[in-house]
């Protein structure tokens, strides 16, 4: 998938690991359509006939691969979808590298003004949550052990993972100690968007996940419109009406990064397009 929400920099970094992911994508006989293992990190989609698609047969899909993997992974990411165009869309993001905010509407109209069947379980360590969209658009989420891997609190706040996703860290960019493989989250909070409580929640989830290569993004919405490589809009939020480009671009997200023991963050937004 990619390396998201790191510092806008590196926002190339992010694109190659898109291109070089994007590889390993197939689907056949099996319905598997991404199988893909490295570093501690566990990743797989597949397509199951829509009448299968019931929380029942999901759950049952889940447990199975946890059980397949147990003791293999750090980070373990499972996607269950009723076609491949949706996991192409899901998994792939924008499909290009300039993102601007037209560039996105136009996939946004396209693909996420209507909503489809889907299922995504994130396991960091023994925790591990099954969230989903069922076919009358019903949204849930049910922590299968442990604690909640889609939501965490710190400090007295709250912090929702919209997104996820990992990739392949290119040679050019491994300037220091690397994992083979490096995480991104985009996080929804009501917390101040500083950097203190950026660096604080990257932390946390690099101590949970175990990576030394890890980015956090942070805004007050699920409108992760400029870091591209997530889908246009998450499927597991009633999103609303999307923000206009003006206020998009007047809001702030915080994006930080941990990558060869170097933290670093960055603030964006907060101006007029005009």
């Amino acid at each position: 998938m990619i390396v998201a929400y790191q510092n806008r920099n590196r926002k190339l970094a992010g694109w190659l690991v898109l291109c070089i992911s994007l590889a390993s994508l197939r689907l056949d006989a099996d319905t598997i359509f991404l199988d893909r293992a490295a570093g501690g990190i566990v990743k797989r989609a597949i397509v199951i006939p829509e009448d299968e698609f019931t929380l029942s047969n999901i759950e049952n899909l889940t447990r199975r691969f946890l059980r397949e993997n147990e003791g293999k992974f750090r980070v373990l990411m499972f996607y269950v979808f009723v076609h491949k165009d949706h996991a192409g869309h899901y998994l792939s993001g924008l499909g290009f590298t300039d993102v601007t905010y037209e560039g996105w509407l136009q996939v946004y109209n396209s693909y996420g003004k209507v909503p489809y069947p889907i299922a995504e379980v994130l396991a960091i360590g023994s925790s591990a949550t099954l969230r989903y969209r069922d076919r009358n658009g019903k949204i849930g989420r049910i922590v299968l052990q442990g604690e909640d891997t889609f939501h965490y609190r710190l400090n007295g706040m709250d912090f929702q993972v919209v997104s996820v996703g990992s990739g392949d860290i290119p040679d050019v960019f491994k300037d220091g100690p690397h994992d083979p493989m490096s995480v991104g989250f985009a996080i929804k909070t009501s917390a101040p968007l500083t950097e203190e409580i950026g660096k604080a929640i990257l932390k946390l989830l690099a101590q949970k996940t175990g990576t030394h290569d890890i980015g956090v993004g942070l805004r007050r919405d699920i409108w992760f419109i400029e870091d591209g490589g997530g889908p246009s809009v998450s499927p597991f939020f009633e999103s609303g009406v999307p923000p206009t480009k003006d206020q998009y671009y007047g809001s702030i997200t915080l994006s930080c990064g941990l990558s060869a023991n170097k933290l670093h963050c960055t603030k964006f937004g907060g101006f007029k397009t005009r």
